[in-house]
């Protein structure tokens, strides 16, 4: 007993290992199988290094004053952020195998996945997709003339600003930095090793 309390009244040890999105939470999927591990941990580095690659051309459009451009990729970066983390909650049993799929397919899943929430009173990743469609919006925005009022042309390179690009692309650094930061200390992958 510590401090005369009885376990009973102690909190719970928290088993992150349990902790799954919803969807893997009501899913029959099984666990990945070992012959698949190595593979998925190669694509969780090609999603991360991409992101990294992504961000390094944004900078240099950036520093051409190509504004636009540079928010689309800055946003596809983090895009391949949300998506890293998911192929490592795969690798870790935590999403379920459509999460995974949907990982590759919807551009909103893997922005708002950079969002998720650990709600430790059901052990529980939230995430909500529509988290990501602002995203979605502005990355449109960055790249195809739209109209406003009166078919006045709205085009992209008038749209953004330097100051705006460069706090984008510089928390895409941060991200990716905390990630491989905590990666290393914790010897874990994706939401685990923010956990540990």
């Amino acid at each position: 007993m510590v401090g005369g309390a009885h376990p009973a009244n102690q909190p719970a040890v928290l088993h992150w290992f349990v902790m799954k999105t919803k969807k893997k939470q009501q899913s029959e999927d099984g666990s990945l199988k070992v012959k698949h591990w190595d593979n998925i941990l190669k694509l969780y580095r090609a999603c991360l290094k991409n992101a990294s690659d992504l961000a390094d051309e944004a900078e240099l459009l950036c520093e051409n004053c190509r504004y636009a451009r540079a928010m689309a990729l800055a946003l596809f970066a983090i895009e391949e952020i949300g998506k890293s983390q998911i192929v490592a909650d795969f690798f870790n049993d935590m999403v379920s195998n459509s999460e995974m799929e949907e990982a590759f397919k919807k551009h909103e899943i893997k922005s708002a996945y950079n969002f998720r929430k650990f709600v430790l009173d059901n052990m529980t990743i939230e995430y909500n997709p529509s988290d990501g469609k602002e995203y979605h919006k502005t990355r449109m925005e960055a790249l195809y003339v739209d109209y406003l009022d009166g078919y006045k042309p709205q085009e992209p390179e008038n749209f953004f600003t330097k100051e705006h690009v460069s706090k984008i692309i510089d928390s895409v650094r941060k991200e990716i930095n905390d990630i491989s930061l905590m990666e290393v200390l914790t010897e874990r992958i994706g939401s685990k090793s923010f956990m540990k």
